[in-house]
């Protein structure tokens, strides 16, 4: 058996230094690594069961675990010595591999199939329904019942014995288990409930799906005052599906969460619920606005055609670069339209190259022709949509900005004044206030990038470009004087986005001739 430090992006002799600082911390405490391990094992397992009194871990048990995490950490230390502070894991990054096999929790855990069946109906119906009653135990049931501290991966655990009903064991051995641990390693939630009090009062886990997740908790038969989830990708549409059966869902920032859960020494997806639950409790949390399908189907519209010009202006960035090596060059300013009839001109006494460059110019073209398609379903949009066209009212607001501005604040209700928005979208001065120290620098650039930098580009062309004279660009070129064209560009960025809150909110179109358009 031998340590192995499971750190992304340690170089071995990084790794190798680590693991030398963990053995140098068991050779110190007079235990080997493998009690270490069994005296966590015997800490999680007591914890997983909920603590209870008749069973804690001996002293000896307690000692070892306490030695593993000191080694665990020192491994860390020593690993990432010369590592950024933000780059270094904080969570338990070492393992134990060719470990003889040994059984986890034996004595607590009934050791035939029917008897584990009787003590946790619950869990075993709600995965064998997933997984088949065929199956009997997977390594997501073992991981349920505490049988081994996180949930298994192919190179952790091994597969039943040849009578079918013992308990799974750490190995190394790849062989026998990954057929079957690829199908038992499927899409979990883990849940965890607990009462007014922080006691936790049920754990476990159900199928990624809204109905799933709100099955399990509806059989607790409790009144849940608030139901928990982070922020992710998924968390929209597990948000809109709970919020229909009826339970008060609330979807939260992962940040403030992420500062809690760093400090645990062991971090897996069972802490994690229940650190989001404590924070249920005890109201520690902020909640994250989940958009409209509507919404969200207009994000996807205006990020794919996004995809589409980037890929574009990416191949036309590679066929200027390839042919410059061969002196030609395409100098100067060339607009989309003629630039394949240019780079074909370029090209015409160089077979060769032709043969080389003719490819990129169809794919170049077919993205040119499905963007199209997509500009033209947005301009449509827009040409139905009320709101847009007023908002395309105000100066320096067109097609684009109205319907990203419109997909991203989603609900003006959800602000109370104009001039929060501009804060929102990280328009505005970050501060830092400590003690004799108190100073502003730029900007935040905290929430939707998308929208900031469309924005941006609206300002700019306003200030720069537009010969129509209106309060917000007279504003503007007022504060470009005093302070620099950069800095107005971002003001008027953060103006735009307040009147364009203000004429949404209120059902109004922005009023050319009166100064109050302007007003904050």
């Amino acid at each position: 058996m031998e340590l192995r430090l499971n750190i992304e992006g340690a170089t071995p002799e990084e790794l190798a230094r680590g693991i030398a600082a963990a053995e140098a911390v068991f050779a110190r405490a007079g235990i080997t690594a493998l009690q270490g391990a069994e005296g966590l094992f015997a800490l999680e397992g007591w914890d997983i069961k909920g603590f209870p009194e008749d069973d804690k871990p001996t002293e000896e048990e307690d000692r070892a675990a306490a030695v593993w995490m000191e080694a665990d950490k020192a491994a860390t230390t020593a690993c990432c010595a010369d590592w950024p502070e933000d780059e270094v894991p904080h969570h338990q990054t070492m393992e134990l591999i060719n470990v003889p096999r040994t059984r986890l929790q034996a004595e607590a855990i009934p050791d035939t199939w029917p008897e584990r069946k009787q003590l946790y109906p619950d869990v075993v119906r709600r995965l064998e329904i997933t997984t088949g009653p065929d199956r009997q135990i997977d390594f997501d049931i073992a991981f349920v019942l505490g049988w081994v501290p996180e949930r298994p991966t192919l190179d952790r655990v091994e597969p039943l014995s040849d009578d079918g009903d013992r308990i799974p064991f750490f190995t190394s051995d790849l062989a026998q288990v990954e057929e079957m641990a690829r199908k038992a390693l499927k899409d979990w939630t883990t849940i965890c409930v607990v009462d007014e009090d922080g006691i936790i009062f049920r754990e476990g886990v159900a199928a990624s799906d809204p109905n799933e997740i709100a099955d399990w908790l509806e059989r607790l038969d409790l009144n849940l005052a608030r139901v928990g989830l982070e922020a992710g990708a998924t968390a929209a549409w597990l948000y809109n599906g709970l919020r229909k059966r009826g339970l008060a869902a609330i979807c939260i920032d992962p940040r403030r969460l992420r500062a809690l859960t760093k400090t645990m020494p062991i971090k897996n997806d069972r802490n994690d619920a229940r650190a989001i639950a404590g924070c249920m409790r005890v109201g520690w949390f902020s909640i994250v606005h989940v958009k409209s399908d509507e919404s969200q189907e207009i994000r996807m519209l205006l990020c794919n055609r996004r995809t589409l010009q980037t890929k574009q202006i990416d191949i036309e960035n590679e066929i200027r670069g390839t042919l410059r090596v061969f002196g030609i060059k395409l100098a100067g300013r060339i607009t989309s339209g003629p630039f394949e009839g240019r780079v074909l001109e370029l090209i015409e006494n160089a077979p060769r190259l032709a043969a080389m460059v003719k490819p990129m110019l169809i794919a170049r073209a077919a993205l040119r022709q499905q963007c199209a398609v997509l500009h033209k379903m947005m301009l449509d949009m827009v040409r139905k949509d009320e709101t847009c066209r007023r908002l395309m009212t105000i100066p320096g607001v067109g097609a684009i900005t109205a319907v990203t501005y419109l997909t991203t604040i989603d609900d003006p209700a959800r602000f109370e004044r104009s001039r929060d928005v501009g804060a929102h979208l990280g328009l505005t001065p970050k501060k830092y206030a400590s003690g004799e120290v108190d100073r502003n620098s730029g900007i935040s650039k905290c929430g939707d990038v998308a929208m900031r930098s469309t924005l941006y580009q609206a300002s700019l062309a306003l200030l720069t470009r537009s010969t129509k004279n209106s309060g917000i660009r007279a504003w503007g070129l007022a504060v470009a004087k005093r302070r620099g064209l950069r800095r107005a560009v971002v003001a008027v960025a953060r103006k735009l986005a307040i009147v364009m809150h203000r004429v949404w909110a209120d059902g109004t179109e922005y009023r050319w001739e009166s100064k109050a358009a302007t007003a904050n």
